[in-house]
Parts: C-alpha cells; structure tokens; sequence
C-alpha cells in the first residue's frame, strides 16, 4: 500500500469522476498541465476505466486520499515511463481547498518509494515554469536538483515561458 498516516496514494475509481471533473477543469491549472479543452466526464470515465499497469501506457495517475477525511485531496502522476533508462516523470496538483498542508510533499515521498523500490527507477524529473514559485520550493525542499532550463518551451498564449528541469537520483 502507497500510505502513510495522514494519505494513501490510490487507483481513480468512477466515484472520482466528479473530483476530477473539477480538478481537471479549473482553468488555473491549464497553463502548467498543458490543457486546451475542458474534459467531459465521460471522457475522464473512459480514463479510469482505460488506465491498466503502467508498463503499458508507460504513465499511471494516483489519487492522492486523505484518510482522516476520507475524500480525495489531488493527483499525483508517472509520465514517460522509460524501464530501460529507469526513469520517469513526475506531476503532482493538490485541490486548492487542501494545500498548504503538506499533502504534496507526503504524496511525492510515497510515489518516490514506489518509483524506487517497486520499479527499480534510477531517478524521476520534472518539468517546472521558471515563474511556478510554489511548485519549485516544493521539489527543492524534496531535494530534486535543477539541471537545466529549456528556453521559450511554452507558449502562454502572449509569450513564451521558460522551463526548468529538476531530477532526483536514488
């Protein structure tokens, strides 16, 4: 189990779909999760039901759970998993009802265990926009090392934005 003592990192079920339906469709996010269009919820259903190992698809989303509410909090998320190269990306967002309470960084311990010990991964990376403060204090904090920067790598709609590359090595 992906758990600890305040949240479990668990598979979407159907009774997701309306968490997700919010999560995905807040146009606060779209910039740095890359969204143009709004989901349907039968198109987040078909997600759920679709997701199978991520071997497969090589990408796998968690539902983040707080067990002392029992609700859903956010997602975390494995994107280009490569078993080979023995790495992975990571993503994460938290409900904005529930951050500032930790729930990120404890989720991102638990899915590095998982990156770790279960898959064998060499290190997981991530993608941050250079003006995402909050998103790189919280990677920074979890010792992920930034390593590079693409330049204009997306395009905001007036501008394009800087990224920075952060790594983590087990």
């Amino acid at each position: 189990m992906l758990q600890d003592n305040e949240i479990l990192l668990r598979a979407p079920e159907p009774s997701d779909v309306d968490f997700l339906y919010q999560l995905e469709n807040n146009t606060d996010n779209w910039e740095v999760s890359e969204t143009l269009l709004p989901f349907s919820k039968q198109l987040l259903k078909t997600f759920i039901l679709q997701q199978n190992d991520i071997h497969s698809t090589k990408q796998y989303r968690w539902i983040i759970h707080l067990t002392t509410k029992d609700c859903p909090v956010g997602c975390v998320d494995l994107y280009n998993y490569d078993p080979l190269h023995r790495r992975a990306g990571v993503g994460i967002i938290i409900s904005p009802d529930f951050q500032k309470n930790g729930y990120a960084s404890k989720a991102l311990h638990l899915i590095e265990k998982y990156a770790n010990n279960t898959l064998k991964l060499h290190q997981l990376f991530c993608l941050i926009h250079e003006k995402n403060n909050k998103s790189r204090a919280l990677f920074e904090s979890l010792n992920y090392i930034n390593t590079g920067i693409q330049k204009d790598w997306y395009f905001n709609g007036k501008d394009f934005d800087d990224v920075l590359f952060y790594q983590k090595m087990f």
